[in-house]
């Protein structure tokens, strides 16, 4: 397979394009029954280890959840074979699941490349957890992110603005990681990263990542 970054940049269109994109699948044998898991062929390398890493489950239940990174999976079965499902994140990802893997191997790839470049790994954040966003940042094409050290009160936070606003004082509100996943599937990528650490985004580009000292290593 080729590297996650030669698939180019994490567009709306790249994410149809392999939601659309032919299947594999990987099934691995379990005392309690076989797991079954799909996802584009693309991923095919990542799916072995992934369902691989499922043999480790030591009961498996129909609805059983295990976290991965910023998204989770689901079992559900059917009869003696249960399929791993991740939550719509393209719809509604609380009701929905989709009975396919695509998106939860693309993010944590993505996200993988950026921690392995900068050299740094942050608390998890998952798609239900908050951001905080200046006005409508996700509207505007240049962007930064932020993630702001946690304190006593409060977790590890990301900020979203729009670069050309930065000094403005905008109302914030806050937004979900789906949200932002379903208007600039880029920002997800950088979710991984600790705290302090400042991104830029042109459109659908990670423009650039400066670390607590204000180096840039990223561009």
């Amino acid at each position: 397979m080729p590297s996650i970054a030669d698939l180019g940049p994490l567009t709306p269109a790249l994410v149809d394009e392999l939601l659309r994109a032919p299947r594999t699948r990987h099934t691995v044998s379990h005392p309690c029954g076989t797991i079954l898991a799909e996802c584009s062929a693309v991923f095919e390398g990542q799916l072995v280890q992934f369902v691989e890493g499922l043999r480790n489950i030591e009961e498996l239940q129909d609805g059983f959840r295990v976290q991965f990174g910023w998204s989770h999976v689901v079992l559900r079965q059917n009869g003696e074979t249960y399929r791993v499902e991740e939550p719509d994140f393209n719809g509604d990802p609380y009701q929905g699941m989709r009975p396919d893997v695509t998106l939860t191997l693309l993010i944590a790839a993505w996200q993988a490349m950026v921690c392995r470049r900068v050299g740094a790994v942050g608390p998890d954040v998952t798609w239900e957890d908050d951001l905080v966003m200046a006005g409508d940042a996700l509207g505007e094409d240049r962007v930064f992110m932020k993630r702001e050290a946690p304190t006593e009160s409060t977790p590890s936070l990301w900020y979203l603005g729009a670069v050309r606003e930065a000094k403005a004082r905008l109302q914030p509100s806050m937004v979900r990681g789906y949200q932002v996943w379903q208007r600039r599937p880029c920002l997800v990528t950088v979710l991984c990263l600790p705290p302090e650490y400042l991104c830029v985004f042109e459109g659908d580009k990670l423009h650039g990542i400066a670390d607590p000292h204000n180096q840039e290593v990223w561009a």
